[in-house]
């Protein structure tokens, strides 16, 4: 078994060292979200709330930098936001005629989610649809599958 300290003392901070690692991580995990998001995605291109994030990433001068696209991502000031921003974009899933897939693909993020879930309406309101893209590559969703969609193919 397993002996843990009696006493744990959280570090105050960081070496030099070590702040500098964890700073250029956290620049390459946010220049992958936004690589992967913002200009790829229904979301990312049209958003009146990520209209100063895409304005000063195009005025940046070198966009394959981290730190540029961190620096973007610090001057575009983003705020939290609630279900209600993302609710336009999940009702083209649900509506009742039928939606072409062109229409929801790479809504919120790429591709199409594999599933869509609901919330668990703790919050005293009805279930919120959520879409689910944690998927294996190359797996067909469920809701595509033969004999299972209301999605029709764009012709041509």
């Amino acid at each position: 078994m397993a002996s843990y300290p009696s006493e744990i003392n959280p570090l105050s901070s960081l070496s030099d060292d070590l702040a500098s690692e964890l700073q250029t991580r956290v620049e390459a995990s946010l220049q992958n979200i936004i690589n992967r998001n913002l200009f790829n995605t229904q979301f990312g291109r049209s958003s009146d709330l990520l209209a100063g994030l895409r304005r000063e990433l195009t005025q940046g001068a070198n966009l394959d930098d981290p730190k540029t696209r961190a620096d973007a991502f610090a001057a575009a000031n983003l705020t939290l936001t609630e279900y209600d921003v993302y609710a336009p974009y999940i009702a083209k899933f649900t509506q009742s005629s039928p939606t072409q897939l062109s229409d929801v693909v790479d809504l919120l993020a790429p591709r199409l989610p594999h599933n869509l879930g609901k919330s668990s309406s703790t919050s005293g309101k009805a279930s919120k649809l959520v879409p689910n893209h944690g998927r294996v590559p190359g797996s067909v969703p469920p809701y595509l599958k033969e004999g299972s969609s209301h999605f029709k193919s764009k012709p041509g």
